[in-house]
């Protein structure tokens, strides 16, 4: 049976967080590349209206967002 596909825009199921901020990160850079816009902060993320929000992190993680990259991390 075909794994189910991972939903970058719902709340990550326990054991895929993983794959869902993949999935995000991908969703991400393909956002910059075509607004042309790399934004500077994790915060401004949240903010713009462009990409989705990334997934929520598990309870005692925290999201560290890298510009050169265009990733976001769990730390």
């Amino acid at each position: 049976m075909p794994a189910q596909p991972v939903n970058a825009y719902s709340p990550a199921a326990a054991g895929d967080y993983n794959a869902q901020l993949e999935l995000y990160n991908r969703v991400l850079k393909k956002w910059t590349v075509t607004s042309g816009w790399v934004p500077p902060t994790l915060k401004d993320i949240m903010a713009s209206y462009g990409p989705p929000k990334p997934p929520q992190p598990p309870a005692g993680r925290t999201l560290v967002y890298d510009k050169q990259k265009v990733a976001v991390s769990l730390q």
